[in-house]
């Protein structure tokens, strides 16, 4: 189950909360991140903060907490027929383009400035975010 929504409380637009719990039998588990969308090119990201030791009421109540973050997970997202599709980052193309200097980065981790990385996502979208994978939810 993937939940998205803007919290109450000192927590501004454009940031959200993501919870994506999963369930096998009577186990569950659960994570939460803050996150926000950005578009580039026309095609549509989630932005989930990464390295975050922040507890979802802890943020709700210090917005300047999110200041702290400098770490994303970026997926591609699209909704259609009333499903939300994320595509995760297809990281041997990663790890290919950071070692020929195409965007600056370490393994799988690209550190360029955010008109870097939005120049690279627009001439490579496709490259980074195969359709092959992508995960699909739709609504209870």
């Amino acid at each position: 189950t993937l939940q998205l929504g803007y919290l109450d409380g000192e927590f501004k637009s454009p940031w959200m909360d993501c919870t994506l719990t999963t369930t096998i039998g009577t186990q569950h588990d659960s994570g939460y991140s803050p996150c926000f969308v950005s578009r580039v090119a026309g095609v549509h990201y989630l932005n989930l903060a990464g390295d975050i030791d922040m507890t979802k009421n802890q943020i709700s109540e210090d917005a300047s907490l999110l200041e702290k973050i400098h770490e994303y997970t970026i997926l591609k997202y699209e909704i259609k027929d009333a499903t939300l599709i994320l595509t995760m980052v297809d990281e041997n193309f990663l790890k290919k383009a950071i070692a020929a200097g195409t965007i600056k980065g370490e393994g799988t981790t690209v550190n360029a400035r955010s008109a870097d990385l939005a120049s690279f996502l627009e001439k490579n979208h496709a490259q980074v975010f195969p359709t092959k994978e992508a995960v699909r939810f739709s609504p209870l």
